[in-house]
């Protein structure tokens, strides 16, 4: 495949992104697998870009780079999107999706968020508490 041909398709999962009013990191983040799905499929035509070609790339993000599972499961959302929304694939998202290790979260103490916060000043203290009492995500601060 040409760099027209990829800058096409690209171009077409940015304009599907827009048309659905999708957040600019999902834009960044799928436009980023979508090019290096692309560029591991190289050679084949969009036609080739389907089912087998993902599982291919997944087992390569999978064997090879060794990738997390969430990382994996990112990219298998982002080749699904591209496959199904931009390629028109039949079998678009037939993919197993990785499963990553059960972990605890750890959490801090109501005692040990009060000692964080008592060493912070200014804006960060604020920005901190904030972020503690009402629950928001650090972006949404």
């Amino acid at each position: 495949m040409d760099g027209v041909a990829r800058a096409a398709i690209l171009g077409a999962v940015r304009r599907v992104i827009r048309s659905r009013q999708l957040s600019v990191r999902t834009e960044e983040t799928y436009l980023r697998w979508a090019e290096r799905f692309l560029r591991f499929m190289d050679p084949e035509t969009p036609d080739g870009l389907c089912a087998e070609a993902a599982r291919r790339f997944m087992e390569h993000l999978a064997v090879e780079q060794r990738l997390s599972a969430s990382t994996q499961n990112q990219a298998a959302s982002a080749i699904a999107f591209l496959q199904r929304e931009v390629l028109n694939c039949p079998d678009a998202g037939a993919m197993p999706r990785a499963k990553g290790k059960q972990r605890r979260p750890s959490v801090l103490s109501p005692a040990e968020c009060n000692r964080v916060l008592r060493e912070l000043g200014g804006r960060n203290r604020l920005v901190a508490a904030l972020l503690y009492g009402s629950g928001l995500r650090l972006t949404e601060c």
